[in-house]
């Protein structure tokens, strides 16, 4: 038995223009049974002002044929019938139910089909106002809901569009499914009367966070606030970055500006001729790549402070050399429009925007689009991700913009739901892909000349996957197979290594220095080491002594010599002073001897085992002839074979001198006569100076003027381990008490005389003080001043440094403020300065004979008997 049901609605209006609609509603297919097949339809829910029904029966007994069948009108059985029929059912409105039960056992199979007629005009004139809904799968799902229009007083719920089965309780959609789901709602009026269906579409999208933003092209926009601009103030480059795709570009699209209409920092659009323009302080930029729609581009601009660029996904499409500055303004910054007017809206999707600080190359562009930053790369001042909100859901609290670097935006006019001005999935940057990290590595790496290398080695970066090598520092092209160095020429050659990821992203590269030394085990095959110019690390040179053998003789003499031992040459530079030292990441004990002469006939000029750094080596040699060729012996200093690597070098020693050494013999400094000249008659001057004597035996002049009866103005000097000074020819002295003065420390020391008291001081405290009678005046004489000795001897045995003589009196305050720095030339009341900054320290100053003075007075100083050369 087969069963087919058939509901037909026809409406007619008061003119009687008749307007139908057919409904199908549910029905059993192929059901075969030896019963009375039936079915019964409930629920007509219209007005209605006629009805009707047509049937029809066949039955199979045999030959088909027409059968019997009852036709039940609200629950009332009409009659029975046969075969096709058509009968009035209007006296029995309002029509409820329409069942027919056929009568044949045999199979067999009844048609209905109902009309009713309704007046339109009965009819409420809109169904009920309705939203559309969106659900994330797995959300908890609320009733749906509608708003009554016009003369509704009840709404009635459905599953279909036509069907007549309805509910007055609201349906809650399930969201275990992805996909859309349409339901139906119309509005009764108190006479039953019933709208159309108005209907609402519930979508319910999968959990996917989002990874970009939506712009509607009307009046969406990111406000980023002021702070990028202002960070930018004094800047000399820039970098904007990023991905765009746009689904009209029929205007100006801004991606990110400060553009008021008036002034700007900087702009970068989709012009509406479709290409990429990037503005600079009003100086634009025009590219001829045309960006396509409803595809990804990455854009980037750049300004390296004398030239403008444009990329497009990191291939440069347009440069122009230009000189412009950065202004200084705290312009608001907008994504995807201009500021104020809140116009040249960008139409589609925005991705990943940066902003630089700096002018990034083509390299670090390409390198790096693809990928997230890590957020801490040095320039960046803004960096904006988007992976906010789920992909198409009402994201409606989402109205913030987060920053990894820089200061958050604020959404403005977005509508947060939908396909629309909304947070979206499926951008080319993959959330949590970041920029890897630069490789590890070691370097340098060392080999003999001739030996057999292995492909060299890197350790991958933080989110990093793969490494790429190349053979030049920029540019090039990378191989993901690792190089093995050639060992057939000595010398140094570099390479370089970044780590990468699966989507494309490199780090920065890390250089490899691959050395390739001579095997130098003997003096015959000694290899020259450059002298530098102040420090180990001018030249150093990599030592390997895996395949070093033992050259026998000469013996070392000085640590244990085990193992292999490798040759070097010096030449001995102009100063005639030259370090030769070891030194290395390992705990290595080296072993250095030093020769003259020539191979088979060395003659041993120094030997250490640790002087240097830790237990590595280090000698010093002063003195030496220019020009002359020293043989270097360096080993590891253990018991066994060595394998040990470290690095020797030689460099000049050259280090400026800061004060002056004294032999206590017969070094002095004669000063001349100009500083008694100006003292004379005077009644307050002061004297200072810093000292490190040698020996506390004897008397040991400073400085001072002490050359007999009638003449001396003044003289500070040292007795035993007590500070000295006098006036004149020693009428007014003070000492310091027993102790005061300590043999090899510096110490500060002074005399002031101020018309009534004579004060010594030691580190600016004063240790003592003699009266002296008001109005006292140093003798109007001429004597010369010497530092260091007297015209009776009394000679200096140590260093002396900033000597001043002063024509007023300072007090304890302007002691301590002054000593431990140098003071300017222009100073009140100062005679002569002396700074000992000449020469250098413990080279050859044979030339360097005058000792300046650093105050306006030109009060040079001649020295006598020194050795200028030495400690």
């Amino acid at each position: 038995m087969k069963l087919k049901l058939y509901f037909l609605l026809s409406l007619f209006w008061i003119s009687l223009i008749s307007f139908g609609q057919t409904t199908t509603l549910p029905y059993n297919d192929d059901v075969y049974t030896s019963g009375f097949p039936s079915v019964t339809l409930n629920n007509f829910s219209t007005c209605q002002t006629s009805a009707s029904i047509a049937t029809g029966s066949q039955g199979y007994s045999g030959i088909w044929a027409d059968r019997n069948y009852n036709v039940i009108v609200n629950g009332t059985n009409i009659g029975t019938f046969l075969g096709s029929q058509t009968i009035d059912i209007s006296s029995y409105i309002p029509i409820t139910s329409v069942q027919m039960n056929g009568l044949y056992s045999s199979w067999s199979w009844v048609d209905l089909t109902v009309n009713i007629t309704s007046n339109n005009a009965s009819m409420p004139a809109t169904g009920p106002t309705v939203t559309n809904i969106t659900y994330v799968q797995g959300d908890t799902a609320s009733p749906l809901s509608a708003t009554l229009n016009g003369t509704g007083a009840s709404l009635k719920w459905y599953t279909d569009q036509f069907g007549d089965n309805y509910s007055a309780t609201a349906p809650t959609p399930s969201t275990a499914t992805v996909g859309t789901t349409s339901y139906y709602v119309s509005q009764a009026n108190a006479s039953g009367c019933e709208s159309v269906r108005s209907v609402i579409v519930v979508t319910v999208v999968p959990n996917t966070p989002a990874t970009h933003l939506n712009f509607d092209g009307t009046n969406d926009f990111v406000n980023l606030g002021s702070s990028i601009a202002t960070a930018l103030n004094g800047t000399t480059a820039l970098t904007l970055e990023a991905w765009i795709n746009p689904s009209v570009l029929n205007g100006w699209n801004n991606i990110i500006t400060d553009y008021d209409g008036a002034s700007h920092k900087f702009l970068l659009r989709v012009r509406n001729s479709n290409n990429i323009q990037f503005w600079m302080n009003g100086t634009a930029l025009n590219s001829s790549f045309t960006v396509p729609l409803n595809a990804w581009t990455h854009v980037a601009a750049v300004y390296d402070g004398t030239n403008m660029y444009i990329y497009a996904n990191g291939v440069l499409i347009a440069s122009q050399a230009v000189s412009v500055s950065l202004p200084v303004t705290a312009n608001q910054v907008n994504i995807g429009a201009r500021i104020g007017a809140s116009t040249e809206n960008f139409t589609g999707n925005i991705e990943d925007v940066r902003v630089w600080s700096s002018a990034r190359t083509a390299e670090q562009i390409r390198s790096s689009m693809n990928c997230e930053l890590q957020g801490t790369e040095s320039g960046l001042i803004a960096y904006y991700k988007f992976n906010q909100g789920v992909g198409l859901a009402n994201n409606s609290a989402v109205t913030t913009l987060n920053a990894t670097t820089g200061p958050n935006g604020t959404l403005t006019n977005f509508a947060l739901n939908g396909a629309t001005s909304n947070w979206l999935a499926g951008s080319p940057v993959t959330t949590g892909s970041i920029v890897p990290s630069v490789a590890a590595v070691t370097t340098p790496v060392v080999y003999n000349q001739g030996g057999t290398a292995s492909a060299l080695t890197a350790t991958t970066g933080t989110n990093g996957t793969g490494l790429m090598w190349y053979t030049t520092a920029t540019g090039g092209t990378g191989s993901t197979t690792a190089p093995t160095p050639s060992t057939t020429t000595a010398g140094n050659t570099s390479y370089w290594v970044s780590s990468t990821n699966a989507n494309g992203c490199e780090s920065a590269r890390t250089q490899i220095v691959v050395n390739v030394i001579v095997a130098n085990d003997n003096c015959s095959n000694a290899i020259n080491l450059t002298v530098g110019a102040s420090s180990f690390n001018d030249f150093p040179v990599n030592v390997n002594l895996t395949t070093a053998t033992n050259s026998g003789a000469p013996a070392p003499t000085c640590g244990n010599f085990q193992g292999g031992d490798v040759w070097y040459t010096v030449t001995v530079p102009a100063s005639g002073n030259v370090v030769i030292e070891t030194n290395g990441a390992g705990l290595y004990n080296t072993g250095l001897e030093v020769y003259s002469g020539n191979c088979g006939a060395l003659s041993l000029v120094n030997c250490d085992d640790n002087s240097g750094n830790g237990d590595y080596s280090k000698i010093l040699l002063l003195g030496q002839t220019p020009g002359t060729v020293l043989y270097v012996r360096v080993w590891e200093n253990v018991f066994g074979i060595s394998n040990a690597q470290f690095q020797v070098s030689a460099y000049d020693y050259v280090v400026s001198a800061t004060h002056l050494n004294f032999d206590g013999v017969n070094d002095v400094v004669n000063l001349g006569t100009s500083i008694s000249t100006v003292l004379n008659g005077s009644s307050s001057v002061t004297v200072e100076a810093w000292i490190k004597i040698q020996n506390l035996t004897g008397i040991k002049t400073i400085v001072g003027n002490h050359v007999g009866w009638g003449q001396t103005q003044f003289n500070l000097r040292v007795i035993g381990d007590r500070l000295n000074a006098f006036l004149g020819d020693g009428y007014y002295d003070i000492s310091s008490a027993t102790g005061t003065i300590v043999a090899n420390v510096w110490t500060h020391v002074a005399m002031v005389y101020n018309d009534t008291t004579l004060k010594i001081y030691i580190n600016g405290a004063e240790v003592g003080s003699v009266n002296v009678p008001t109005g006292y005046a140093l003798a109007s004489s001429s004597p010369q001043c010497f530092i260091g000795s007297s015209v009776f001897g009394e000679y200096f045995n140590g260093d002396i440094d900033e000597v001043r003589v002063w024509n007023k009196v300072l007090n304890t305050t302007d002691i301590l403020s002054t000593m431990n720095c140098e003071i300017q030339a222009s100073e009140t009341g100062l005679v002569a300065y002396y700074k000992f900054n000449q020469g250098n320290d413990i080279v050859n100053n044979a030339s360097v004979t005058s000792l300046l003075d650093g105050s306006s007075n030109a009060n040079n100083g001649t020295l006598t008997n020194f050795a200028l050369t030495g400690t």
